[in-house]
């Protein structure tokens, strides 16, 4: 969705410009969709039976619906592009919420496997330890400072396009 999102914004909004652009950005997106759910499903049953058990337990049952909507969410938006192969701005924040939802429900997914593979009552110490040395206000301080900069090169982006389409 990232390389659609570029060749939508560098044609300037105008949707269909570059339709063999958005054909190849469907295509690629398709497949890719394809592919990471062949392996998902690939993943999932080469697991032991007790760690396939916690991630379709109820504590984790949401972010498994969630993750599986997203991609469902992101392949009907691609699909809708193989009949009209035009990126619209609210296809392409369709598949970018879809995107959104998948790699957010497989994180917490990928965090309950992995927690399953350590014994965490190691780490219990170590926990108490951090939790009481803080640091709120550095991690807060260099967040902001980070979105600000990422903010800025959004800016810096967009006056190079703008001053491109100028020339």
């Amino acid at each position: 969705s990232i390389v659609a999102w570029q060749v939508w914004y560098a044609n300037g909004h105008e949707e269909g410009k570059l339709r063999h652009a958005d054909l190849s950005c469907t295509r690629v997106a398709l497949g890719g969709l394809v592919v990471a759910a062949m392996a998902a499903i690939w993943y999932v049953l080469s697991l032991d039976t007790d760690v396939r058990a916690l991630l379709v337990a109820p504590s984790a049952r949401w972010y498994l619906v969630v993750a599986v909507a997203g991609l469902a969410v992101q392949v009907a938006a691609w699909s809708t592009g193989r009949k009209d192969d035009r990126l619209t701005g609210r296809r392409l924040t369709l598949i970018s919420a879809g995107v959104l939802m998948t790699i957010g429900g497989t994180s917490v997914l990928r965090e309950i496997r992995r927690l399953a593979a350590i014994d965490v009552t190691r780490l219990y110490d170590l926990h108490a330890d951090a939790a009481s040395v803080g640091g709120l206000a550095v991690f807060l301080f260099f967040a902001a400072l980070n979105i600000g900069l990422i903010g800025w090169c959004l800016v810096i982006v967009r006056r190079g396009l703008r001053n491109q389409r100028l020339l």
